[in-house]
């Protein structure tokens, strides 16, 4: 469709009817999946909502956006990220630290993704910067091939590199734990139900400060690129 998204600072309103149609509610047209990726690059915020329950569904087709993009060889992430993504909603639900990693995640992934955007607006600029001073089309193409299989692998390095210091690419293996000392008198216990529960809760501190380490290291490695 060719209508334009109005010019407000307001979401554009979706509605899904039963039907599963979009329909813009703005425009007061019916729309497509392609309609909204249109409306996102454009700069608009977009918010989906089911039109009888009032159900936000914005993430499930953004998703859904993306999973288009990548079928059609528009690929933005590499595989391996894209992977370890799959495996953290399978691995991360049972870890007792789950709940600090999972509510942490969006935070992390927003912050990461903006420091790529950032790197590739900089990439392409220094690209550009590189034609208008270049003479020999084919050294200009050269130069930019170059450029761009470099930038790309730059980046993930980095995304492999954050995505295992947040935990997305495996756990680490645990530590077995210490053995009881073995004393030679009789009235020495080897071990008792609470010295398991706080080696337990040492255990689990322990997790915390590491990922709370982690956290700290990553955010100092954010900076720095900016």
């Amino acid at each position: 469709m060719s209508t334009q998204a109005s010019s407000s600072d307001t979401p554009v309103v979706i509605k899904r009817y039963a039907s599963r149609k979009l329909y813009d509610a703005d425009a007061k047209e019916y729309v497509t999946i392609e309609d909204i990726a249109r409306y996102i690059r454009e700069g608009r915020d977009v918010q989906i909502v089911d039109k009888n329950t009032g159900e936000d569904l914005t993430r499930q087709y953004l998703v859904q956006i993306i999973a288009d993009f990548e079928s059609q060889g528009e690929s933005a992430l590499p595989l391996n990220i894209l992977t370890d993504l799959v495996r953290h909603y399978q691995e991360q639900a049972s870890s007792m630290t789950s709940s600090i990693a999972s509510a942490m995640t969006p935070a992390f992934l927003g912050q990461m993704f903006e420091t790529f955007k950032a790197q590739q607006e900089k990439t392409l600029s220094e690209l550009g910067e590189m034609g208008s001073r270049a003479l020999d089309p084919e050294k200009l193409m050269a130069s930019a091939s170059e450029a761009m299989a470099e930038w790309q692998a730059k980046q993930g390095e980095f995304f492999s590199q954050a995505m295992r210091q947040w935990g997305f690419g495996g756990t680490e293996p645990e530590r077995p734990a210490p053995e009881p000392d073995k004393g030679s008198g009789q009235g020495k216990s080897t071990s008792t139900a609470d010295d398991r529960s706080a080696a337990a809760g040492a255990g689990k501190d322990a997790q915390i400060k590491a990922i709370e380490e982690n956290l700290k290291n990553l955010q100092d490695k954010l900076d720095k690129l900016r």
